[in-house]
């Protein structure tokens, strides 16, 4: 699925053939979703987590903005897929300093979650994962307050997420 700005309006988005069975098989999330070389990232955690901020740092590095404070899932066949609400599209909020309309994209294919908070205590945790409407994808930590943490999810997209080696 090649990324794209949008090119019509949410109203348009939810008046798209398949809109009415898509709402159907669809789940909100309090989350935001950016979207890293075309594979959706979906930041989750407790309000005040960080969430938001997380995905402007992975936006300054070049990601771009599915969806913020809310975030619809939906299947397509074997696929997770992220998307903002109808009124939510290009919008996010900057901490402290007001609302940001930002360039974005309709939706992205979910690559895996990040639950957004402090460090949990484990340095070498087994693999987690969340599932949504039947699909499981992997689950990655990421404390906001940690500088690395942008940089770890980037990597996660293009090199694959952390692993315990067998050697360890």
């Amino acid at each position: 699925m090649a990324l794209r700005r949008s090119t019509r309006t949410r109203s348009e988005s939810a008046a798209a053939p398949g809109g009415a069975r898509r709402a159907a098989q669809e789940v909100s999330l309090h989350a935001t979703c950016v979207a890293v070389d075309g594979q959706g990232v979906v930041l989750t955690g407790e309000s005040g987590a960080g969430k938001s901020a997380l995905g402007l740092q992975l936006i300054d590095g070049g990601a771009m903005l599915v969806s913020d404070d809310v975030t619809a899932l939906f299947r397509e066949g074997p696929r997770l897929i992220a998307r903002a609400p109808v009124h939510g599209a290009g919008l996010i909020e900057a901490h402290g300093n007001g609302i940001m309309r930002l360039d974005f994209v309709d939706q992205a294919p979910v690559a895996f979650f990040v639950d957004v908070g402090p460090p949990a205590g484990e340095r070498l945790p087994e693999p987690a994962y969340r599932t949504e409407l039947g699909i499981s994808a992997l689950l990655l930590r990421a404390d906001p307050a940690n500088p690395a943490s942008a940089a770890l999810i980037r990597l996660a997209v293009a090199h694959g997420p952390p692993h315990i080696p067998d050697s360890v």
